[in-house]
């Protein structure tokens, strides 16, 4: 927990269309909060991003991406202990799972 953490998003594809809905999930506990966001690793820019409390939480936030490659980044800020899963999802225009990550 003491460090932070960038999960590669190998799902894009160059033939892919934009924009995409993308979906992020953050299930866990920790003792600080901390953060969890989507990056474009081309400009460093952050997207769709949450601020996740001390203790408990399960959190789902949604939004378009207009990049081709997106990285999900977990900031641990102050936190030493817990648990963090992270699920990244494409959606369909309908919010329906189209690929998980």
């Amino acid at each position: 927990m003491a460090s932070d953490t960038t999960f590669k998003n190998p799902i894009g594809h160059k033939s892919d269309t934009y924009p995409r809905n993308l979906a992020v999930r953050a299930i866990g506990e920790t003792d600080s909060p901390t953060e969890v966001f989507v990056t474009d690793p081309a400009h460093g820019s952050k997207f769709l991003g949450a601020q996740l409390p001390k203790g408990k939480f399960d959190t789902t936030w949604s939004g378009e991406y207009y990049e081709k490659q997106a990285d999900v980044f977990f900031l641990h800020r102050k936190a030493k202990k817990g648990t963090v899963k992270i699920i990244f999802r494409y959606l369909t225009p309908n919010q329906d799972t189209l690929v998980d990550g």
